[in-house]
């Protein structure tokens, strides 16, 4: 495929490349066979060596949710590039006042301080990091199903069905204690699991729960209606922290 008038990509063999050189990537548990893609835009993803589009319903896990390349992003991101392209150690405009967007939004009555952090394990690291550090508690409880990344300790708190946790040549898991997941497509009922989680509650030292709003990773699951309302007033009940890692809803 040529893009553009530039060189085809095909010309340079990228299936040796990848079995050569690269670890495997999700793309290699999900399909068959090697697709590179070489342009997005909307909803639709074109692959090295295919002539049709595929249409993408995962959006890049909803980082993209208005579809990819969309204009006034694009836009926005190249004058912010053209201006200053990253000084990490430095407050940016930018970053404050996207600060002060994200807190009022979070409440209008308390000034949340906003952490930016590199990607989703280093961020779900941090607030167990919080959590332990806040209550002086060690126990995370997570759900079956989930995925929170593949960090030491993301990864801790990870369904041990989505990641090999022998890699890490410990035990990483030994704080985590692990209930189901009330889905709307299982007989998990809610009141059984918060009940499930009260007890835990009550016989560990339990710093923290996260959660996801919709399990990504493991095939998009949706909780059954009320689970997170009501998970959020047990939490607020039993003094424990409650993390919500979101992804799926393309809030944050």
């Amino acid at each position: 495929m040529k893009l553009d008038n530039e060189i085809s990509v095909s010309e340079i063999d990228y299936a040796y490349l990848k079995d050569t050189y690269a670890c495997p990537c999700d793309e290699s548990k999900m399909y068959d066979k090697f697709l590179m893609p070489v342009k997005a835009k909307g909803m639709w993803v074109w692959f090295d060596g295919e002539e049709e589009p595929y249409l993408d319903l995962v959006l890049n896990y909803s980082s993209v949710n208005f579809g990819h390349c969309y204009p006034p992003i694009v836009e926005i991101a190249t004058k912010v590039i053209e201006r200053v392209d990253q000084i990490h150690s430095f407050h940016s405009k930018d970053k404050l006042e996207l600060s002060e967007y994200l807190s009022n939004r979070v409440s209008s009555d308390k000034d949340y301080k906003v952490y930016f952090n590199i990607g989703g394990s280093a961020a779900v690291a941090d607030a167990i990091r919080l959590c332990r550090y806040s209550t002086g508690k060690r126990y995370m409880i997570s759900f079956d199903g989930s995925f929170h990344g593949v960090s030491h300790t993301a990864a801790s708190v990870v369904d041990d069905r989505l990641v090999a946790k022998e890699q890490f040549g410990v035990p990483i898991s030994d704080h985590t204690l692990s209930v189901p997941f009330p889905s709307k497509h299982n007989d998990v009922t809610i009141s059984d699991c918060l009940d499930r989680i009260e007890k835990l509650i009550l016989d560990n030292d339990v710093a923290g729960i996260i959660v996801e709003p919709i399990q990504g990773a493991g095939g998009f699951i949706l909780p059954k209606d009320s689970f997170l309302l009501e998970l959020s007033k047990l939490c607020k009940r039993c003094d424990t922290k409650l993390i919500i890692d979101e992804i799926q809803l393309g809030f944050g």
